[in-house]
């Protein structure tokens, strides 16, 4: 008697195989049909509502059909329809909380993308610039300064870092003296120069951005001096309600 051999498929398993393969994909796929066949079902119902305004007052009056079909069909379009206006708002208040409030920051020694004077530089007396701010939120409780030059040829180059400045300040002089503290309150912080406080422009060459970023914080952060400008935004990390900067620009006369 001749035993027949089971079938072989290209992919060298057994038809035996094959088919139990196949049953083990049926689930998932008809998985996947449901979960279409309930998406565009919602669609429909979504663009249903959109058409039917008289869905929505019976929403919002509670004043349904006596027909026992129709007010179940009413109440599940209400409840898609309020649970997808309740999921568009969660929507609108996360991306309003990702979004912080514009500060406007001024400088009555340069205007915005405009040349820094050489007094503010390593060429002359390498003095801060005076800057001013407007816009803070009322339930801020710090603030904190950054200044950086992202086109160093090494990287982003940090020549300011100033934090825990009290909320009530809206601006900083002229020629903030280096120091572990500020003279309005707060701290300085260390910059790429190694040292304690400002530290202004000085390109090796080309035209370089100079950014002056003020973040105010719902928090203080409570650190000490002579901190780094990666420390201070590890500390401020999701304590950003509102932010603004000031760029100028410099270029070494050669």
């Amino acid at each position: 008697m001749i035993i027949p051999l089971p079938r072989t498929v290209r992919n060298g398993t057994t038809g035996t195989d094959t088919l139990s393969a196949r049953k083990e994909r049926v689930p998932l796929e008809r998985f996947a049909r449901v979960a279409l066949r309930c998406l565009f079902s919602a669609i429909a119902v979504v663009v249903g509502v959109s058409f039917h305004p008289h869905i929505v007052r019976r929403c919002v009056t509670g004043h349904f059909r006596e027909t026992e079909s129709i007010v179940l069909t009413d109440r599940i379009v209400c409840a898609l329809l309020l649970t997808t206006t309740a999921f568009q708002g969660l929507c609108s208040g996360r991306r309003a909380k990702e979004e912080p409030m514009s500060i406007t920051v001024e400088s009555s020694a340069f205007a915005s993308m405009k040349s820094i004077p050489a007094r503010h530089t390593c060429d002359g007396e390498d003095i801060s610039p005076p800057l001013r701010w407007s816009g803070v939120p009322d339930g801020a409780k710090s603030l904190v300064l950054i200044s950086d030059d992202p086109d160093a040829p090494v990287g982003t180059w940090v020549h300011w870092v100033c934090y825990d400045i009290p909320p009530s300040v809206d601006s900083l002089r002229e020629g903030i003296p280096r120091g572990d503290s500020l003279p309005v309150g707060g701290m300085q912080g260390i910059t790429d120069f190694k040292k304690v406080g400002y530290g202004g422009p000085c390109p090796p060459g080309g035209s370089h951005r100079y950014f002056f970023k003020l973040y105010a914080l719902d928090t203080t952060l409570g650190l000490g001096a002579g901190k780094t400008k990666s420390e201070v935004e590890k500390a401020m990390e999701g304590h950003v309600v509102a932010q603004g900067e000031l760029v100028g620009t410099y270029s070494r006369k050669k």
